[in-house]
């Protein structure tokens, strides 16, 4: 006997993208799989939105507003809570999915999976026929030790994950400094209960690199040095080293970004001596790239 579809709670924070919304909107209603709803988590928009929202008159999409004080973790905590899935799916509002999105992660889940995610392609204009990647990788088990010293490798909306194991970590870090790193802190506090993430090889939707992406200019490596502190008391001292020399690599690169070359330089060595053999072999890519 075929076992009932399982109900999937897609959260999406929105403000002022009433010129995306109706993109992003549209993609989870040609779903393949169609055990879902759509919750959306409005920071009192005042554009079109409301009536971008009203217009596809879909009972399944439920509208929540807050008041987020610019961090957008407030509106996607609001939505878990208010999230009837087993299971929860990310979206932000300028990003939108192919139409097997969920009937490819459900596959994955239902063969024991905790967290699925996947590449996504990286769209600056719609009429460019070339399609980039926003490339991931498999984390290698322990999933808590590899996030931490290699980094976040997650596309946030890719992610479908059990809505049980989001409540026991603790949702989504509320504070200021890990604005823009919040989703790779919540990965990292999940990996506490769980090794069961698997990458999808497959591209299954579109990242929008023109809309109001918040990690664009910022250096990621302040977000990640509050996240490390949460947590080196689990490290071994040989670890701890390890994770370090990634947030100096994540902040030479920012350095680069900046146009700082000298000092990013000098960040690059240190996580060349530092790093893990992932690090070190982006450093030394880093470090070619900086001579020619």
């Amino acid at each position: 006997m075929e076992k009932e579809p399982k109900l999937i709670s897609i959260v999406m924070p929105a403000y002022n993208h009433a010129h995306f919304l109706e993109r992003a909107i549209q993609s989870v209603l040609s779903q393949t799989y169609k055990e879902w709803e759509l919750i959306i988590v409005d920071n009192h928009s005042t554009d079109q939105t409301d009536a971008v929202i009203a217009s596809f008159n879909e009972p399944r999409i439920k509208l929540f507003k807050i008041n987020n004080e610019g961090i957008v973790a407030k509106s996607r905590n609001l939505g878990i809570k208010m999230a009837l899935g087993e299971f929860i799916a990310f979206l932000d509002s300028d990003d939108w999915w192919l139409s097997n999105k969920l009937a490819v992660s459900m596959k994955f889940l239902n063969l024991g999976a905790d967290v699925v995610y996947h590449d996504l392609f990286f769209v600056q204009n719609e009429n460019d026929p070339k399609k980039k990647k926003i490339k991931c990788r498999p984390l290698k088990k322990p999933v808590f030790e590899a996030l931490l010293t290699k980094g976040n490798v997650i596309n946030n909306s890719s992610v479908v994950v059990r809505s049980e194991l989001l409540h026991k970590a603790g949702l989504l870090d509320e504070q200021k400094g890990v604005i823009a790193s919040e989703d790779y802190d919540l990965w990292v506090r999940v990996a506490l209960y769980t090794d069961k993430f698997y990458m999808i090889n497959e591209c299954l939707g579109f990242y929008w690199y023109v809309g109001a992406n918040l990690s664009k200019n910022k250096d990621q490596s302040l977000a990640g040095a509050i996240i490390l502190e949460k947590h080196k008391h689990k490290l071994s001292q040989r670890l701890l080293s390890k994770a370090n020399a990634y947030l100096m690599y994540t902040a030479a690169c920012f350095l680069i970004n900046a146009n700082k070359k000298k000092d990013a330089r000098k960040l690059f060595l240190q996580s060349l001596r530092k790093g893990n053999r992932f690090i070190k072999t982006k450093s030394i890519y880093r470090l070619a790239k900086l001579f020619i």
